[in-house]
């Protein structure tokens, strides 16, 4: 079984919840069998890489995780929390709290500051104005995100990003999603967001698990998967 698949574990080391514990997941979309038994388990410190031509599953995968898409059938934990079972109200809470999700285009809200942008998931997942406001400074500044901006809009293509993921870290999350987050940068910005990607998990004790077709990007994962068929398999580096 290659590394990344395994028989969800109750906890991690010191007790802890396992970040994300998948058995047996299926989804049919359209009478096709997008993903079919899909098992992934991602523990604090680790990095997993998915991979996979268009249309596999990858991003409906994610979605099954944050709760946004429903599987037909199998068990999603996501810090312990059986996210195929919860009310609407608490997988949203469970949700900010949890899961740091980064995207393609960083989906920031151009009219708003920097620190707007990252303060808000905060305030969303009830830190608090002055706590949000105070994290999120901190985070810009570790990331290298200038705060004078008066919106994002001001922002180069690396800066932009680079909030984002201080967005998806203002809540210290157990777990780290990204889906295609470097597609969108030129080859300068595009390493140095990775650099900082993989090395969150090791830096903020998190699991990362990152969705990609960028065969150098999914190199630097501990573990690299693909996804083709509705299945999930060890992949070629």
């Amino acid at each position: 079984m290659p590394h990344g698949i395994a028989e969800p574990a109750p906890a991690g080391t010191g007790g802890e919840p396992v970040p994300l514990q998948i058995r047996g997941v299926s989804l049919r979309v359209g009478g096709r069998l997008l993903l079919d038994g899909v098992g992934l388990e991602a523990r604090r410190g680790t990095s997993t890489v998915i991979t996979g031509p268009s249309g596999s599953g990858k991003s409906t995968l994610l979605a099954c995780i944050t709760g946004l898409t429903a599987p037909g059938s199998g068990s999603i934990r996501v810090a312990g929390n059986e996210v195929t079972r919860m009310r609407r109200r608490a997988l949203a809470l469970m949700r900010g709290r949890e899961i740091g999700m980064v995207f393609q285009a960083g989906e920031l809200l151009p009219e708003l500051t920097p620190v707007e942008n990252v303060a808000l998931a905060g305030l969303l997942a009830g830190l608090g104005a002055e706590r949000s406001a105070e994290r999120a400074r901190a985070l810009l500044a570790e990331l290298d995100v200038t705060t004078a901006a008066e919106t994002t809009a001001e922002l180069s293509g690396g800066e932009h990003q680079r909030t984002a993921v201080a967005r998806a870290l203002i809540t210290e999350p157990s777990l780290v999603l990204a889906d295609e987050p470097t597609g969108a940068l030129d080859p300068d910005d595009r390493d140095k967001v990775a650099d900082l990607l993989f090395a969150l998990p090791r830096r903020r004790g998190c699991a990362l698990v990152v969705v990609t077709h960028d065969r150098e990007l999914a190199a630097r994962g501990d573990s690299v998967l693909r996804l083709e068929g509705g299945r999930l398999r060890g992949a070629d580096r």
